[in-house]
């Protein structure tokens, strides 16, 4: 029977919960972004309720979800870094999970910069 670490069992339910939480708010920026570039166009109501609506949720998110999305991407780059400095183990150092809640924190705090700075 295989032992698993707690460390690392803990880690990849962090990974997996900071995963779905950097996901949504990129899902929605790109959601977002698409409206703006008019690549479909919604009802006119309905586009402006939903920029009102990310609006609220990233001015609530910009205290709460941009230092959480930091410390997140602070903590994932440690984690792959580690992950690769380690020799025994140089062929399995990509953890998909770290890797996409770098690139979606990335892109969720620009998104949320973009779309505070096109309110104002």
């Amino acid at each position: 029977m295989k032992k698993f670490d707690k460390e690392e069992k803990g880690f990849k339910i962090f990974s997996y919960i900071t995963l779905f939480i950097t996901g949504f708010y990129f899902f929605a920026h790109l959601l977002f972004w698409v409206f703006e570039a008019e690549l479909i166009t919604p009802y006119d109501d309905f586009e402006h309720t939903f920029f009102l609506i990310m609006l609220f949720m990233d001015i609530v998110g910009l205290f709460i979800y941009v230092p959480l999305a930091g410390i997140v991407i602070i903590v994932q780059s440690l984690y792959l870094i580690a992950r690769l400095a380690d020799i025994e183990n140089i062929k399995k150092w990509f953890y998909l999970p770290s890797f996409l809640n770098i690139v979606f924190g990335c892109f969720s705090i620009y998104g949320i910069l973009e779309l505070i700075k096109s309110a104002v």
